[in-house]
């Protein structure tokens, strides 16, 4: 089979060489790493990122107690 013919087979079917090469990357990724993708809206992660910086703020509260307390 030549190469033109294989490009055309692969039209053929509605999917390009590249869309079936990342379909066959996607399923070995799931099946053998256990990569899941996933869709996750900004609003989640700005609301991750302010509950991380609440919980910085309260660990560092909580060393300078912590070291005061020791001090005393």
């Amino acid at each position: 089979m030549s190469t033109v013919t294989g490009y055309a087979l692969g039209y053929e079917d509605g999917r390009s060489a590249a869309e079936i090469s990342r379909s066959n990357r996607e399923i070995v990724d799931r099946v053998f790493y256990g990569h899941r993708p996933v869709q996750v809206d900004q609003s989640y992660l700005d609301q991750l990122i302010h509950a991380l910086a609440d919980a910085q703020a309260a660990s560092d509260h909580n060393f300078t107690a912590a070291d005061a307390f020791e001090l005393d």
